[in-house]
């Protein structure tokens, strides 16, 4: 009983132990947890101011990027209002180019219309006043007619046969010239085989080569379709300060220029080097022969002939070599040769390319012949367009009045007929520079001019 006593205040002594350590650890706990909520509060107030401020920076950001956007989009719309009013412009400005190409061509149609009117109502016009004055006119009135328009038919003849003969002449001088294209190269080789074989047969008379040099250079010239003592001129004289000079040749250009040629170039070392049999020997002749060519050029650019000559010269002066092969082994032995006349404004020119520049001169006073009669068709068209205007302005006024219209027919005979630049001759010279006409005036309107 004791024991069982002993035991059961045990048990209640354990059991209020243990209800006061579980009291006592009940009440530790929630302080334990209250620390750790108020430590946790705290971060949470920390992270929250933190975020306030990233708030307050992403507001921030948000605002500008708005302003910018807000700006962008402002000048957006300015610029697609301004490709919006290009566009119009644009669009404008095309219709105006369609309604200017439209008017243009409607006008140009307009003037052809008119054009063909004209034409015609002259046709008609001057066959009424002919009808009109066959029918009124008296016959001496009749008689002063056809004595006006005989002579017009005879100077429009005249003025087509011209024409046609300088078609002719022209075209014979193509053909001519085409012909002497094609044996230009025989010439040239003919004259340069002469060349050699004269050289050779001369043995080193310098006299007798320059001679002979002179006369293949005007040999080339007849050949060149140049006129002499018009186009070119040889041993012209021109006394100056210096004394008297003499060139060989002046080529006269358009516009008052020249050219001058010399041929007084020596062969003695060149016929030296052809005959000779020995290859140092030959060599030896062809260094002389390029020396003497040197010497020439230095001579030659010291007489400063295109500064003492009549007109004006072109830059430079152009030494003949008679003999086509005497240059090339120049040129050979010395490359620069011709290079350094050049430098002393000399031309070293052979038969082959003398007569191609001599050609090409005739060719270039053919251009100017055929310019200057343009030039004339114009000017004599020009007043001949005028005069018949005038001439026009007349018959209308007889048209309106042939009771009043004597003194004004009278102006027309005259602008027709007499005095200076009449449209009678004005016409007949249109006609011989190159007019082409389909229909002639009556026999019987002719007279004498």
């Amino acid at each position: 009983m004791i024991e069982s006593l002993s035991i059961i205040i045990a048990l209640l002594v354990g059991i209020g132990v243990g209800y006061w350590m579980s009291q006592k650890m009940r009440s530790a706990e929630p302080e334990s947890n209250t620390d750790e909520l108020q430590s946790q509060l705290n971060q949470l107030q920390v992270e929250r101011e933190q975020l306030q401020i990233e708030k307050s920076k992403l507001e921030e950001r948000v605002e500008n990027s708005l302003t910018v956007f807000r700006e962008k989009s402002e000048l957006i719309e300015r610029q697609s209002g301004q490709v919006m009013e290009l566009t119009g412009a644009s669009e404008r400005l095309l219709a105006e180019k369609k309604a200017l190409e439209d008017k243009l061509e409607a006008q140009v149609g307009e003037l052809e219309k008119l054009d063909s009117r004209f034409k015609s109502e002259f046709k008609v016009l001057a066959g009424d006043i002919l009808k009109q004055n066959t029918r009124d006119f008296s016959d001496s009135n009749k008689k002063q007619i056809d004595e006006v328009i005989r002579p017009f038919k005879e100077k429009i003849d005249s003025f087509e046969k011209r024409v046609n003969e300088v078609y002719r002449v022209e075209a014979d001088r193509r053909s001519e010239l085409m012909g002497q294209v094609k044996s230009l190269m025989e010439l040239n080789k003919k004259i340069s085989e002469d060349a050699t074989n004269l050289t050779r047969a001369l043995k080193g008379d310098s006299q007798k080569q320059g001679a002979w040099g002179e006369f293949i250079l005007e040999s080339i010239l007849e050949h060149s379709g140049l006129e002499k003592g018009v186009e070119y001129e040889t041993q012209t004289s021109t006394r100056t300060e210096d004394g008297l000079f003499r060139p060989d040749v002046i080529v006269n250009l358009p516009d008052e220029q020249y050219i001058v040629i010399d041929s007084k170039v020596s062969l003695v070392d060149y016929e030296a080097f052809v005959n000779e049999s020995d290859e140092d020997e030959r060599q030896k002749r062809l260094a002389l022969h390029v020396a003497s060519i040197k010497t020439h050029v230095k001579g030659l650019s010291g007489k400063n002939y295109q500064l003492k000559t009549k007109g004006q010269s072109l830059d430079f002066v152009l030494m003949f070599v008679p003999i086509e092969a005497s240059f090339s082994e120049a040129l050979r032995f010395d490359p620069s040769l011709y290079n350094f006349a050049w430098d002393k404004r000399i031309v070293i020119v052979s038969p082959t390319t003398l007569l191609a520049t001599l050609r090409t001169v005739a060719s270039v006073w053919k251009q100017e012949k055929q310019s200057r009669n343009v030039i004339q068709i114009a000017e004599e068209s020009g007043k001949m367009y005028d005069k018949f205007v005038l001439f026009l302005e007349d018959l209308e006024k007889i048209r309106r009045g042939l009771d009043q219209g004597s003194s004004a027919l009278q102006g027309a005979m005259n602008k027709l007929q007499t005095g200076n630049g009449n449209l009678i001759r004005r016409a007949e010279k249109v006609k011989e520079l190159g007019a082409k006409t389909s229909k002639s005036v009556p026999d019987k309107l002719l007279g004498d001019d």
